[in-house]
């Protein structure tokens, strides 16, 4: 695998900031995968060990091609699917009962909790986990269409065929990226990570000509402005564009 540049932060640093709330959109866009990084991490998942590599691969998709938050995704059960319209409703609140033997608010939706009462003066923190689980933003609520791709559509089925919700804790994401990347050929695993997977998301979908307020609304982004930052001349439209262009002569 190649070594990171020096002056690059590790996924496991933007983890931490994305935790801390100080990831920026800049870094996340500038370490999405393109489609051979993106297959070459899911060939790097499918030779993971089983429960562990349908999670991963779960987990490479949900992020990487559905745009979903980490904290979207180990919330997430099969209640927020609907399975006639293959489309996933993040909800607004959905009370957080991931902790410790399946009481109370996970360690994820502590920090968020700590973090809010830190914040606002009049909130406590038993106030602020009285309100976890709920997206990072009210934008955050939204219908996630997965019928896009067929791949995607069946491993979501597969998923949630063996699991009624993700099983683990949120940091446990970051750790199916990293052994998926890390099994992965030609893949620098410092630099693959749950939100930099969602920045995947993003490039590919406005590469494929999905406009500013769809891509805004299907990422969940309260600004127009983060979305338009996708859509100026990526690598892959211009590709894209070049091959349209070339191939009717």
């Amino acid at each position: 695998m190649t070594e990171a540049p020096s002056t690059a932060r590790s996924g496991r640093e933007f983890w931490r900031d994305h935790l801390t709330g100080t990831a920026s959109t800049t870094t996340s866009k500038e370490d999405a995968l393109t489609d051979r990084q993106f297959q070459l991490l899911l060939e790097g998942a499918r030779r993971l060990d089983d429960p562990f590599a349908r999670q991963a691969r779960f987990v490479i998709f949900a992020t990487g091609r559905l745009g979903m938050r980490a904290g979207e995704v180990t919330h997430m059960t099969a209640e927020w699917i609907d399975w006639r319209e293959k489309t996933i409703h993040v909800p607004s609140f959905d009370r957080c009962t991931k902790g410790r033997g399946g009481n109370g608010p996970c360690g994820y939706c502590r920090e968020q909790a700590q973090s809010i009462a830190a914040n606002n003066e009049d909130i406590t923190v038993e106030q602020a986990l009285s309100t976890r689980w709920a997206p990072k933003t009210a934008a955050g609520a939204r219908a996630i269409p997965f019928d896009f791709e067929t791949r995607v559509e069946m491993t979501v089925e597969r998923f949630f065929e063996a699991y009624d919700t993700y099983p683990h804790s949120c940091a446990s994401i970051n750790r199916r990226v990293n052994r998926a990347a890390e099994a992965a050929d030609d893949l620098d695993s410092q630099r693959v990570y749950p939100h930099g997977l969602r920045a995947t998301a993003s490039t590919f979908h406005a590469a494929r000509g999905l406009t500013g307020l769809p891509l805004q609304s299907f990422m969940g982004w309260e600004k127009l402005a983060t979305a338009e930052t996708y859509l100026n001349g990526t690598t892959e439209a211009t590709r894209r564009a070049l091959r349209s262009v070339h191939s009717s002569r």
